[in-house]
């Protein structure tokens, strides 16, 4: 026996229904799409075959899971390459035929608002953002509009990109990019962001796979936001482009004198025509004759209709005179602001191929409706003949051959699971009494299908009543079936679907309209009406008084022609409150072909209405505020549109002062005179209200919208006497934002009742932001115009061409040129011949980062003399132009010059000083090298004439000689410390690292004498480790305390201590004593050469050691100052660089 086959199509008689319901319904069967109807293909962009057949996963991002209802959420990939999410009711349709039949019913779709053209064309001009995904979702090889959009967005690179989107969209993007890569197709996805105080709200990208999985490359352009600029886009390119990417002949074609605009390739290729030669060129010359008059006869058939059409065989002259007949399609369309019409090679030839196999399609059904007919069969019971007649050939497909002896072959052709139960049922009929049969079963084609068989026989009985022969004939009955099986499938899908299913008889059509029969469940749900309240009514009971008339008359033309109709109208559920529905009517015939019914498909669309009206809304504010009205116009264009939207009579712009201590009316509409005066020359207006009072200062105080269903009843509205005399019933208030700051609120009043809240918020969802925007960008444009019309700066905004694109009236002032005349030349023409280089070089650096440049030179002045002007350039929101703001520096640069030529001298001067140091260094050194050895001799011989000639001198001679020894030592000693001054220096003195603790227990041990006599204390802190000279500090430290043991009062002990502190770039050390002080006005006379505040006779020393470590520490780059008291002691301070 054959097994039955699953299949992977579903024949039309069980679907043809499905194309009349508005919702998307397609058919699974074991995980193919076997079906779909018109709806949904009109939903994806596919045809119906090219989803036949294909597995469901191809066109998925997740794997299909029910909830308890039998529902399921999934991300479909449409035929554009972007997605839609589909909310789908499944239910399974088991059946011999099917075995694993699914009936998928579209409840809700929410289609993906991704203007692909905007983002091809954005990237086609390079206005969007590029940048890689690695296989982690990691953001990287970016370029700089993906670091601006990145930055509006609050973030970093090197995030991932689903930490920008939001959550419940963030785990598609690996399925997103998977799908990419197994199709080889680019994918676009519009994400939705978190709220992030940004005017960005979605971010699409298009996902492009690379070669290897390691990456894939995206393309995104932030949606809501004015981050990359589409206004600018350069038409011209690309209709060019796109012209010359069109393979087949085409040409764009100047409507008024059929001039030739612009040929792609294929046309210049084929005509032998270049470019250049195509300029000027007329179609008259292309044509020959006859063609030219069949294509000026279509142009005039356009009229005002835009419709393409085709013009077969026009004959095209080519340049070496041939010709070459084409084809062709013509449409009309604007080209570059000029009526123009596009020519292009069609083929026809697979049209005709397609009509003629329709044609025999046609044909072959219509054979195959004609054959209908039953099988007769006969079997004698008692020789077990079986006769079958010619219908037996004609349902089954097997040849009949005469009488047949072999019941048991025909018998094998029963459908195994109708075998027994069909034998046991004839068995029993036939011992039975009974000469009547019928039964039902599937039967084996020789095609391998089986057919759904009636099978009645009537028994012929002896006079005994047994059986002896029966008589039988076999109906196909498998279009019945099928009919029974696809009332099943129409059944599940109008009770599952969440549209509303209405049927109503065909007549009348005139009042009071045509009855209903029939509602499901889903217009309870969507109404409010239960069935029974419905039925027998006209469905014209739900319509209002806004319900559009036009759209009426619509569909009633249609139906009276018997024709389907989809209208889109305003009606009114049970509670009273408005809904927008999508209403599609199409007719039912009887078996007559006589319209006897209407079916209507009635979907809610009140959200995507609501959001046609909000981007309608936004729209207005964008077009208005884009123009150059001021204010206070602009809010009335926008007003008086608001007004319309819902059919409001008053609609009030209401802002809060800069003091923010009122909120204050600044522009209005009003649908009558009457209604003006009463409510805008009211008192309570004219001077705003303060926060909290009235409807302006609740929406101030609260920050959010507010409802006042019953205006006569709100004691907070302030023109309550006005309400009653215009019979304004509701009013709401929305209130306006900026940086998240409210700035003022709308008032809106109607007399006709508010009956929702949420439709109106819902209407004017982002719209408050939206609108403060522009309001504060209107103010700050007034602002700017004010600012840069008074300035004295030089304010100019400078073109990436060179050109200034406006200046103001200080700079024409200033350089003594008209505007028009500074506009109309490059900028670089006003600058001195000797600085335009280096100006055109710093101009050509300008970029688009946001960063600030800064340029000096000397611009040209109309009456020949140069100004100095310094520059300060910045880019004005990346749209390749720049602020100049210039100050006039010329006397600056006068002083300039003469400080640089007193500079010059100075620099002279220091040169010879440095030069008459030198040599007196040099004159110090040699002389106090040179004087040592006189004085040597001296003090020895006076020493020697002493111990000899002693006991011959009295008292006064041995003092003469005392002094005069006293007086060379003292000289040999100024003599030592200023070779140890000039030495100071003169040579490069090794550094190493130096343990200052270990040093400074060198010096306590050199000085041990001088400070076990005058019993000192010398302490420090822990001191640094410095890479240093040993020597210069050696010189620092012993001078410093030298000092401090030396000057000190007579009976007190000296105390010295050494401390350090580390600073961020050098370190500073302190020397502090207890000794005599030192007044302020000797704090720098003390670092001079040989200066000295005591006499010899009462502290000896020569007045050099403190000038020696002055020059120590101004040779190791540090400096050196002192603080002191008198008698309490003094700290002397230095620093050393690290």
């Amino acid at each position: 026996m054959k097994k039955v086959q699953s299949k992977n199509f579903i024949p039309y008689s069980l679907t043809s229904n499905f194309d009349v319901i508005a919702c998307g319904v397609f058919l699974i069967n074991q995980q193919n799409i076997v079906y779909v109807n018109k709806e949904f293909c009109k939903l994806t962009g596919y045809k119906a075959n090219e989803l036949a057949g294909e597995p469901l996963g191809n066109f998925c991002l997740s794997d299909i899971k029910l909830n308890e209802a039998g529902q399921t959420s999934l991300w479909f990939l449409a035929s554009n390459s972007t997605f839609i999410k589909l909310h789908v009711g499944r239910r399974s349709m088991n059946s011999e035929e099917f075995p694993d039949l699914t009936v998928n019913t579209i409840l809700k779709s929410e289609v993906n608002s991704l203007n692909i053209k905007t983002l091809n064309s954005a990237i086609l001009n390079g206005h969007a953002a590029r940048f890689n995904l690695d296989i982690n979702g990691v953001i990287s090889s970016s370029d700089t509009n993906t670091k601006i959009l990145l930055k509006s967005l609050g973030n970093e690179l090197n995030a991932k990109l689903r930490d920008y989107v939001d959550s419940n969209e963030a785990d598609l993007i690996p399925k997103i990019a998977e799908k990419a890569w197994s199709t080889g197709k680019d994918i676009f996805f519009e994400f939705s962001l978190p709220v992030n105080g940004t005017s960005i709200k979605n971010i699409a990208i298009k996902f492009s796979p690379n070669t290897t999985r390691e990456s894939i490359s995206c393309t995104a352009v932030g949606v809501g936001s004015d981050i990359i600029d589409y206004k600018n886009f350069r038409d011209e390119s690309i209709v060019d482009r796109l012209m010359d990417s069109n393979t087949s002949f085409s040409l764009m074609i100047r409507a008024s004198d059929l001039k030739i605009l612009y040929a792609n390739k294929a046309a210049r290729a084929l005509t032998g025509y270049t470019s250049d030669d195509f300029r000027g060129l007329s179609l008259e010359k292309l044509l020959e004759s006859e063609s030219l008059t069949i294509f000026k006869s279509k142009l005039l058939d356009f009229g005002a209709v835009h419709k393409p059409f085709f013009v077969k065989k026009l004959e095209f002259i080519k340049k070496d005179n041939t010709s070459k007949v084409l084809n062709t399609e013509i449409s009309k369309l604007k080209f570059r602001d000029t009526e123009a019409v596009y020519l292009v090679e069609k083929s026809l030839e697979k049209d005709e191929v397609s009509i003629n196999l329709l044609t025999e399609i046609n044909k072959r059904y219509e054979y195959v409706t004609k054959a209908t007919f039953e099988a007769i069969w006969d079997w004698e019971i008692k020789t077990d003949k079986l006769y079958l007649g010619d219908g037996y050939s004609r349902l089954f497909g097997y040849p009949i051959n005469g009488d047949k002896n072999i019941p048991l072959e025909i018998l094998d052709r029963i459908h195994p699971e109708d075998y027994n139960q069909l034998l046991a049922n004839a068995r029993s009929t036939i011992r039975s009494t009974c000469k009547n049969w019928t039964y039902e079963h599937r039967y084996l084609r020789s095609d391998g299908t089986y057919a759904h068989i009636l099978n009645k026989a009537i028994i012929v009985r002896d006079e005994k009543d047994y059986a002896i022969r029966i008589i039988g004939a076999m109906q196909d009955i498998s279009r019945q079936k099928q009919e029974e099986y696809r009332l099943k499938l129409l059944e599940s899908v109008i009770t599952n679907t969440n549209d509303s299913i209405v049927i109503t008889k065909a007549d009348p059509l005139d009042k009071p309209g045509p009855k209903i029969i029939y509602v499901n469940e889903a217009f309870t749900k969507m109404t409010g009406y239960l069935s029974e309240e419905v039925i027998g009514k006209s469905p014209r009971f739900l319509q209002g008084e806004g319900t559009d008339r036009k759209e009426l008359k619509r569909l009633k033309r249609a139906m009276q022609n018997a024709e389907s109709a989809e209208v889109t109208i305003l009606n009114f559920k049970k509670s009273g409150e408005e809904y927008w529905l999508n209403l599609s009517v199409s007719p039912v015939r009887n078996e007559s072909g006589v319209i006897s019914h209407f079916i209507a498909v009635q979907r809610d669309v009140t959200e995507r209405k609501q959001k046609e009206l909000q981007n309608k809304l936004l729209a207005n504010v964008s077009s208005i505020f884009n123009k150059t009205y001021n204010l206070e116009t602009s809010l009335e264009l926008l007003l008086s549109k608001i007004a319309k939207l819902d059919q409001m009579d008053i609609v009030e712009a209401w802002l809060i002062n800069s003091e923010k201590t009122r909120i204050k009316l600044i522009s209005a509409y009003y649908s009558s005179n009457k209604i003006k005066s009463l409510f805008r020359d009211e008192n309570s207006v004219k001077n705003g209200f303060i926060k909290g009072q009235g409807t302006p200062g609740d929406i101030w105080e609260k920050e959010t919208e507010v409802y006042i269903p019953d205006l006569s009843k709100e004691n907070n509205f302030m023109r309550l006497d006005s309400v009653i005399q215009t019979g304004m019933q509701s009013g709401v208030g929305i209130p306006l934002f900026y940086n998240d700051s409210i700035i003022g609120g709308l008032v809106l009043v109607r007399k006709k009742k508010i009956t929702s809240i949420n439709k109106l918020t819902s209407l004017f969802k982002n719209f408050g932001v939206q609108l403060g925007a522009e309001i504060k960008r209107k103010q700050f444009e007034l602002q700017f115009k004010q600012i840069f019309n008074s300035s004295a700066d030089y304010i100019g905004i400078l073109g990436k061409d060179g050109y200034l694109k406006r200046i103001n009236r200080a700079m024409s002032n200033a350089l003594g040129y008209s505007p028009s005349e500074m506009i109309s030349r490059p900028f670089i023409d006003f600058i001195h011949d000797d600085d335009k280089k280096f100006s055109e070089k710093k101009l050509k650096q300008l970029s688009g980062d946001g960063a600030s440049s800064f340029l000096d030179n000397r611009c040209k002045t109309a009456s020949g003399r140069n100004k100095w002007i310094s520059w300060t350039a910045s880019e004005v929101n990346s749209e390749d132009l720049f602020f100049l703001i210039g100050k006039d520096i010329t006397e600056k640069k006068k002083a300039e010059v003469r400080l640089e030529l007193l500079n010059r001298e100075l620099v002279k001067h220091s040169d010879e000083l440095i030069k008459s140091n030198n040599e007196l260094e040099q004159f110090a050194y040699v002389a106090s090298h040179d004087l040592q050895e006189p004085l040597r001799m001296v003090s020895s011989f006076l020493r020697l004439l002493e111990r000899k000639y002693s006991k011959l001198l009295d008292e006064k001679g041995l003092q003469y000689i005392h002094f005069a020894v006293d007086g060379a030592d003292r000289m040999r000693n100024i003599i030592l410390d200023l070779l140890e001054f000039s030495r100071v220096g003169r040579q490069e003195e090794q550094t190493e690292i130096l343990d200052l603790n270990e040093l400074l227990d060198e010096i306590r041990n050199l000085l041990k004498d001088s400070i076990k006599k005058s019993k000192a204390v010398i302490t420090s802190d822990p001191l640094p480790k410095l890479e240093i000279s040993k020597i210069s500090f050696m010189q620092i430290f012993q001078n410093l305390i030298t000092n401090a043991l030396k000057y000190v009062p007579k009976g007190r002990a000296p105390k010295v201590h050494i401390s350090a502190i580390e600073n961020e770039s050098s370190w500073e050390f302190i020397v502090s004593d207890n000794g005599l002080g030192i007044e302020e006005q000797y704090y720098s006379k003390v670092f001079e050469l040989f200066q000295r505040l005591h006499t010899s006779h009462e502290y000896s020393g020569t007045g050099v050691g403190l000038a020696v470590v002055k020059k120590v520490v101004e040779n190791l780059k540090g400096e050196i100052w002192l603080e002191s008291k008198i008698d309490k002691g003094s700290s002397f301070h230095f620093t050393i660089p690290k």
